[in-house]
């Protein structure tokens, strides 16, 4: 079976994202319960080989449902308040909507492993690996970044030809409705920076007053997350 979040892979059946989003529910229900230094080893080992099958997954997917590069936006990202699809950086498209949103919800799940996996590194000493996984979340991060313009409006050449004019034409509410949990999760890592959060929060925002999905407003004000289920 491929799952309920499919995206085909390149050789035939093999591990499902489904099956990667128990793991890691699994996982963080460990996480919060008390244990003692071996424990956290065997979590961070767990943790950290759940990563890799993350990995794994994502490499895995055939050409045809991978983003591809649409434009870019070039501006500076330490502009204050940087207008709702307009962070700088590549703007990508997709085969359609499910895809964009099985990709997003990879990204959210897979942010949420790198978080936990930095806090038991800091927990265990661990420093010299925090390096490689802050990068990989930042990677991540960027990847759904990009893909906010192509979930917001329908017309993504429209969209980087009025660049400059740093406003959005309304694409349909579903795009939105896939879009805003996964960006929920992302606005709630704790290591990404506060300018980058606010950005995020200002997009949910925009799908709860543009869109008319109020509960988008409701994530907008959340400041915290208490578990991986959010997906499931």
């Amino acid at each position: 079976m491929s799952g309920i979040f499919s995206v085909p892979a390149l050789n035939g059946p093999c591990e499902t994202l489904d099956g990667l989003l128990l793991e890691l529910d699994r996982a963080w229900a460990k996480f919060e319960t008390p244990f003692g230094t071996d424990d956290l080893n065997v979590l961070w080992n767990e943790c950290t080989d759940l990563d890799r099958r993350f990995a794994q997954w994502s490499d895995s997917r055939i050409v045809e449902f991978q983003p591809t590069v649409s434009g870019s936006i070039v501006r500076s990202e330490y502009d204050s308040d940087v207008a709702v699809g307009y962070w700088p950086g590549r703007v990508d498209t997709y085969f359609d909507l499910y895809c964009s949103s099985v990709w997003n919800i990879f990204r959210g799940a897979r942010l949420l492993l790198l978080a936990l996996i930095m806090d038991l590194s800091d927990r265990l000493e661990k420093a010299d690996t925090c390096v490689d996984y802050m990068y990989i979340a930042n990677c991540t991060v960027r990847d759904m970044v990009a893909s906010i313009p192509y979930h917001l409006t329908d017309n993504l050449q429209n969209f980087l030809n009025a660049s400059e004019r740093g406003t959005i034409e309304r694409g349909r509410s579903l795009g939105g409705l896939l879009l805003m949990h996964p960006l929920y999760v992302a606005t709630q890592i704790p290591f990404f920076p506060v300018k980058l959060h606010e950005y995020m929060r200002r997009c949910l925002a925009w799908i709860g007053s543009e869109m008319g999905l109020g509960h988008s407003n409701l994530l907008a004000e959340v400041r915290s997350i208490n578990n991986t289920n959010f997906f499931l």
